[in-house]
Protein backbone atom coordinates (compact mmCIF):
# COMPACT_ATOMS: atom_id res chain seq x y z
CA UNK A 1 0.00 0.00 0.00
CA UNK A 2 1.41 3.67 -1.23
CA UNK A 3 0.38 6.43 0.81
CA UNK A 4 -0.24 10.18 -1.29
CA UNK A 5 -1.15 13.25 -0.09
CA UNK A 6 -3.64 15.81 -2.36
CA UNK A 7 -2.17 18.76 -3.68
CA UNK A 8 -4.34 21.32 -4.33
CA UNK A 9 -3.59 21.80 -7.96
CA UNK A 10 -4.78 17.70 -7.90
CA UNK A 11 -8.06 18.69 -6.15
CA UNK A 12 -8.64 21.70 -8.26
CA UNK A 13 -8.62 19.75 -11.41
CA UNK A 14 -10.77 16.65 -9.90
CA UNK A 15 -13.29 19.19 -9.24
CA UNK A 16 -13.10 20.84 -12.90
CA UNK A 17 -12.98 17.09 -14.18
CA UNK A 18 -16.31 16.36 -11.89
CA UNK A 19 -17.45 18.97 -13.35
CA UNK A 20 -17.37 19.19 -16.70
CA UNK A 21 -18.69 15.64 -16.40
CA UNK A 22 -22.27 15.59 -14.66
CA UNK A 23 -23.96 12.84 -12.98
CA UNK A 24 -24.23 9.68 -14.61
CA UNK A 25 -27.74 7.92 -14.41
CA UNK A 26 -27.04 5.34 -12.15
CA UNK A 27 -24.60 6.94 -9.63
CA UNK A 28 -24.83 5.39 -7.00
CA UNK A 29 -23.88 8.54 -4.77
CA UNK A 30 -25.42 11.01 -7.51
CA UNK A 31 -22.37 12.32 -8.73
CA UNK A 32 -20.59 13.09 -5.42
CA UNK A 33 -17.87 11.07 -5.38
CA UNK A 34 -16.72 11.85 -9.19
CA UNK A 35 -14.33 14.36 -7.10
CA UNK A 36 -13.06 11.42 -5.42
CA UNK A 37 -12.86 9.36 -8.70
CA UNK A 38 -10.85 12.22 -10.38
CA UNK A 39 -8.47 11.83 -7.43
CA UNK A 40 -7.84 8.49 -7.61
CA UNK A 41 -7.25 9.02 -11.35
CA UNK A 42 -4.78 11.59 -11.58
CA UNK A 43 -2.90 9.91 -8.44
CA UNK A 44 -2.65 6.69 -9.99
CA UNK A 45 -1.99 8.13 -13.60
CA UNK A 46 1.50 9.25 -11.73
CA UNK A 47 2.44 6.48 -9.78
CA UNK A 48 1.69 4.08 -12.08
CA UNK A 49 3.38 6.12 -14.99
CA UNK A 50 0.01 5.66 -17.28
CA UNK A 51 -1.80 8.33 -19.15
CA UNK A 52 -5.64 8.95 -18.72
CA UNK A 53 -7.92 8.34 -21.35
CA UNK A 54 -11.49 8.21 -19.28
CA UNK A 55 -13.13 6.07 -21.52
CA UNK A 56 -16.31 4.01 -20.53
CA UNK A 57 -14.42 0.76 -20.01
CA UNK A 58 -11.54 2.14 -18.63
CA UNK A 59 -9.41 5.51 -17.20
CA UNK A 60 -5.44 4.60 -17.38
CA UNK A 61 -3.48 3.23 -20.37
CA UNK A 62 -0.16 1.71 -18.94
CA UNK A 63 3.05 2.32 -21.32
CA UNK A 64 2.79 -1.45 -22.87
CA UNK A 65 -1.37 -0.67 -23.68
CA UNK A 66 -2.61 -2.41 -20.84
CA UNK A 67 -5.82 -0.61 -19.51
CA UNK A 68 -6.74 -0.04 -16.13
CA UNK A 69 -10.47 0.69 -14.42
CA UNK A 70 -9.36 2.99 -11.55
CA UNK A 71 -12.00 2.01 -8.21
CA UNK A 72 -11.40 4.57 -5.44
CA UNK A 73 -13.95 4.37 -1.96
CA UNK A 74 -14.00 7.40 0.39
CA UNK A 75 -12.83 6.24 3.90
CA UNK A 76 -12.71 7.80 7.29
CA UNK A 77 -9.27 5.50 8.48
CA UNK A 78 -6.42 3.43 7.10
CA UNK A 79 -7.14 0.81 5.28
CA UNK A 80 -6.13 -2.66 6.52
CA UNK A 81 -5.30 -5.91 4.51
CA UNK A 82 -7.82 -7.47 5.61
CA UNK A 83 -10.59 -4.94 4.12
CA UNK A 84 -12.26 -5.74 0.97
CA UNK A 85 -11.98 -3.87 -2.67
CA UNK A 86 -15.04 -4.31 -4.71
CA UNK A 87 -16.37 -3.66 -8.66
CA UNK A 88 -19.73 -3.66 -9.14
CA UNK A 89 -21.69 -6.85 -10.79
CA UNK A 90 -22.40 -4.08 -13.42
CA UNK A 91 -19.14 -2.83 -14.09
CA UNK A 92 -17.69 -6.11 -14.87
CA UNK A 93 -18.51 -5.75 -18.55
CA UNK A 94 -16.39 -2.72 -18.97
CA UNK A 95 -13.09 -3.86 -21.34
CA UNK A 96 -10.01 -3.19 -18.80
CA UNK A 97 -7.26 -5.23 -18.62
CA UNK A 98 -6.52 -4.57 -14.82
CA UNK A 99 -8.48 -2.98 -11.79
CA UNK A 100 -6.59 -0.80 -9.83
CA UNK A 101 -7.64 0.56 -6.00
CA UNK A 102 -7.65 3.43 -4.03
CA UNK A 103 -8.82 4.63 -1.26
CA UNK A 104 -9.07 8.35 -0.50
CA UNK A 105 -9.72 10.17 3.43
CA UNK A 106 -12.79 11.89 3.32
CA UNK A 107 -11.91 14.58 3.81
CA UNK A 108 -10.02 14.52 0.56
CA UNK A 109 -6.20 15.41 1.80
CA UNK A 110 -4.90 12.02 1.75
CA UNK A 111 -5.14 8.34 -0.03
CA UNK A 112 -4.15 5.34 -0.78
CA UNK A 113 -2.98 2.97 -3.57
CA UNK A 114 -3.73 -0.50 -2.34
CA UNK A 115 -2.67 -2.23 -5.85
CA UNK A 116 -3.88 -3.27 -8.44
CA UNK A 117 -5.00 -7.30 -10.43
CA UNK A 118 -5.72 -8.65 -13.43
CA UNK A 119 -9.44 -8.66 -14.44
CA UNK A 120 -9.17 -12.36 -15.00
CA UNK A 121 -7.67 -12.91 -12.02
CA UNK A 122 -10.05 -10.91 -10.14
CA UNK A 123 -13.01 -12.82 -11.66
CA UNK A 124 -11.56 -16.47 -10.62
CA UNK A 125 -10.70 -15.47 -7.15
CA UNK A 126 -12.97 -13.04 -5.80
CA UNK A 127 -16.12 -13.57 -3.46
CA UNK A 128 -19.90 -12.94 -5.25
CA UNK A 129 -22.16 -10.66 -3.12
CA UNK A 130 -25.42 -10.14 -3.63
CA UNK A 131 -27.34 -6.16 -2.93
CA UNK A 132 -28.56 -6.08 0.79
CA UNK A 133 -25.66 -8.52 2.46
CA UNK A 134 -23.37 -7.71 4.54
CA UNK A 135 -19.41 -8.14 4.76
CA UNK A 136 -17.71 -7.01 8.03
CA UNK A 137 -19.75 -3.62 8.97
CA UNK A 138 -20.15 -2.88 4.85
CA UNK A 139 -23.75 -3.55 3.59
CA UNK A 140 -24.00 -4.18 -0.31
CA UNK A 141 -25.82 -1.39 -1.93
CA UNK A 142 -25.53 -3.30 -5.33
CA UNK A 143 -24.29 -7.02 -6.41
CA UNK A 144 -20.45 -7.34 -6.42
CA UNK A 145 -17.24 -8.68 -6.48
CA UNK A 146 -15.19 -8.09 -3.63
CA UNK A 147 -11.50 -9.19 -2.72
CA UNK A 148 -9.30 -8.62 0.01
CA UNK A 149 -6.47 -5.98 -0.45
CA UNK A 150 -3.98 -8.36 0.53
CA UNK A 151 -4.62 -10.24 -2.79
CA UNK A 152 -3.67 -7.18 -4.71
CA UNK A 153 -0.42 -6.77 -6.15
CA UNK A 154 1.25 -2.98 -5.78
Amino acid sequence: MIEFSVSEKVLKKAEEKAYDMGTFRGSILNGKGNVSGFIGEIILADILNAEIQNTFDYDLVMQDGSKIDVKTQTVKSVPKPYYECNVNEHSIKQRCDYYAFTRLHSNLSKGWYLGKISKGKFLDVAKYCKAGSASANFIFKLNCYTIPIKELEI
